[in-house]
């Protein structure tokens, strides 16, 4: 159902439906939250530990639940001061949905501190994605020039920076200006991706035009290239059209789900 609704989001939500939206996703994965409960429990099927990460981050986030958004910060809280307080798998969920949900200065240089005092790969990784999912740009642009990345590092920061359209295109602006720097330092099958991450959740012929653009100089075609484009390029139509087909439809259905 997730999955579903990923797709649906990205093509059929506007700003005006937003708020209808999050009420629907209240009524829905909300509710399925509650059953299983923000917190993992005795006994519980790996099934259910497994989903509990994602509910929590789409009824904070897009079901803009403030008793999650809460919930996530108290996890950060105990996460930054001892780790090993909490479940790996609800920090970064929780590291995520903070960072995403009013995530500002104090956060940010929080988790960077949390960064410098580790070195264990599997959380330095979750805090570079949560790092990835600041929104105010001047915290983006300043995660995507952190030093020392590794190769890893840098990959889960784009790969969750990209995540949203918004984000998707300040990694796309990022790729123009760094372009010759990051051929110097990611592997040609690395380079072949990046498009990927240039489009992220677009759903717009425009964004698609430029990311061709920008990859048909035959400096930035690396092998693979176009076979990833071609890719992301049937996914990015099949959303516009989409889009164009049920996006009325959609905004008819919210209402009556949340007729405020």
């Amino acid at each position: 159902m997730v999955t579903a609704l990923e797709e649906a989001k990205t093509a059929l939500i506007t700003p005006e439906t937003r708020n209808s939206f999050a009420t629907y996703v209240q009524k829905t994965l909300g509710r399925a939250l509650e059953r299983i409960g923000p917190a993992s429990r005795p006994g519980e099927a790996e099934s259910v530990a497994a989903l509990r990460p994602t509910l929590l981050w789409w009824v904070a986030v897009y079901g803009n639940d403030p008793r999650v958004q809460a919930y996530a910060r108290e996890v950060v809280n105990a996460y930054l001061a001892d780790p090993a307080r909490v479940d790996a798998a609800l920090a970064g969920a929780a590291l995520e949905i903070a960072a995403t949900i009013g995530g500002d200065r104090a956060l940010f240089d929080r988790i960077r501190k949390r960064l410098d005092a580790t070195t264990v790969p599997v959380e330095r990784t979750r805090l570079f994605t949560a790092l990835g999912r600041f929104r105010d740009p001047a915290l983006a642009d300043e995660a995507l020039t952190i030093p020392g990345m590794t190769f890893q590092e840098g990959g889960a920061l784009i790969k969750s920076m990209a995540s949203s359209a918004e984000g998707s295109q300040r990694v796309f602006a990022y790729h123009r200006r760094h372009y010759d720097e990051l051929a110097q330092r990611l592997p040609p099958m690395f380079l072949a991706f990046l498009p990927n991450f240039a489009l992220g959740q677009a759903c717009s012929e425009d964004r698609l035009a430029a990311v061709h653009d920008f990859y048909a100089d035959p400096k930035r075609n690396v092998a693979g290239t176009d076979k990833e484009l071609a890719m992301r390029e049937e996914e990015v139509r099949g959303c516009v059209a989409l889009r164009a087909r049920e996006a009325a439809a959609a905004a008819t259905y919210l209402r009556a789900v949340d007729p405020r």
